[in-house]
């Protein structure tokens, strides 16, 4: 079983700047656009077979028997185009996919990253390209 813990990156800074510059529209138009991009994503991972526990907020946590990194790659760059971007943790556990999540933000965001055997095995670039192992 394999966890997958997915976070939308930069999401509180921009509606803190809303606040700040007392925008109410805007926070509205991309709260709604947070929304729908979550519940898409969430939409087209149960379609790829995969259980979601939770969905909220710019927020995903599901499981799944497998992973198949290019289509969940894939659904992460099409939802992208909404300016919407987020980072990806995997683990064989909640715990492992939340420091994977982790880890993800803290290198640069916009990243997957796996953690299998207490290293993160692969990471993916906001291109979505492999990255050297650490």
């Amino acid at each position: 079983m394999k966890y997958i813990g997915i976070d939308g990156d930069n999401i509180g800074s921009k509606i803190e700047l809303y606040f700040l510059e007392n925008n109410e529209e805007s926070i509205q138009i991309f709260s709604g656009i947070v929304e729908k991009t979550v519940q898409l994503v969430a939409l087209q991972l149960k379609e790829l077979g995969m259980t979601i526990i939770f969905s909220g907020g710019d927020s995903i946590l599901c499981r799944s028997d497998t992973i198949d990194i290019e289509k969940l790659r894939s659904i992460i760059t099409v939802e992208a185009k909404n300016e919407i971007r987020f980072s990806v943790g995997i683990g064989e556990t909640m715990k492992q996919a939340y420091i994977a999540l982790k880890y993800a933000k803290t290198s640069g965001k916009d990243r997957i990253v796996i953690l299998e055997d207490d290293q993160f095995k692969a990471l993916c670039d906001h291109n979505y390209s492999f990255l050297q192992s650490s």
